[in-house]
């Protein structure tokens, strides 16, 4: 982890994805992190589009699922980082490492607009367990529901 070094390949000629960068910044950022997630999810890049320009956060429904982020308050309000999308994903990890070092998030999760969530966890298991959490959650955003 320290070095960056690959430590299991699938195939000889497999390359880190450009996430590489953003999942070093947060394991360096939470220690208590094992793994981290990232994928590509329809309702999420489209709750990103709708957000206003500049817009630092996404506010997440207030329904049973927020508990996957051990979130267990009665109609919270909880707020999942929005980041610009950049080629220069380093750009993207620095940004995550200056806001995050200032003030963590409330959920173990972001958003890159027009590209996906990452999510982590103290185990696979775990950031599995909320990477579906947080889908269901745009996707119960998605129908408009109130």
């Amino acid at each position: 982890m320290q070095d960056g070094a690959v430590v299991e390949r699938v195939r000889p000629d497999n390359k880190p994805s450009a996430e590489t960068a953003i999942h070093r910044a947060l394991y360096a950022l939470f220690p208590g992190a094992r793994a981290c997630l990232h994928g590509h999810v329809v309702e999420a890049a489209i709750a990103a589009e709708r957000a206003k320009k500049g817009a630092k956060s996404l506010r997440l429904p207030a329904v049973e699922m927020i508990k996957g982020f051990d979130i267990w308050q009665q109609n919270p309000k909880a707020d999942l980082p929005l980041f610009a999308n950049r080629l220069d994903v380093a750009k993207i990890a620095k940004e995550i490492e200056t806001r995050f070092g200032k003030t963590p998030p409330a959920v173990t999760a972001l958003m890159i607009r027009d590209h996906g969530p990452t999510v982590w966890g103290t185990s696979l298991q775990e950031a599995y367990n909320r990477f579906e959490c947080l889908e269901f959650l745009f996707n119960y955003a998605a129908r408009g529901v109130k």
